[in-house]
């Protein structure tokens, strides 16, 4: 489920990039330095990688509450928990398989 999410956020910000293109060809026409185009590209993906994480581990943490108290009859519902070793270094094992 995760890599669905992941694979449909990454071909949302190539369409996005795609359907910008000419903008950044204006700005940098119009004397925008690549730096600054990196930079704001960056940030608006930087953003939307942020707010995406903030909403997923919400939508973790409401659905495992959710488990625990109405799946009573599911083997160890209880147990399950959102761990924060895995939120912490889920992030280290993404940079250096890359």
């Amino acid at each position: 489920m995760l890599l669905i999410a992941c694979l449909n956020l990454s071909n949302l910000l190539v369409a996005r990039a795609a359907s910008r293109r000419r903008e950044v060809a204006i700005r940098g026409a119009l004397g925008g330095s690549r730096l600054a185009l990196i930079r704001e590209q960056m940030t608006e993906s930087l953003l939307i990688c942020v707010a995406g994480g903030g909403l997923g581990l919400l939508l973790s943490l409401a659905s495992t509450q959710w488990l625990a108290a109405h799946w009573r009859n599911l083997p160890r519902a209880d147990a399950a928990h959102v761990d924060g070793w895995v939120l912490t270094l889920l992030p280290v094992w993404y940079w250096r398989r890359a």
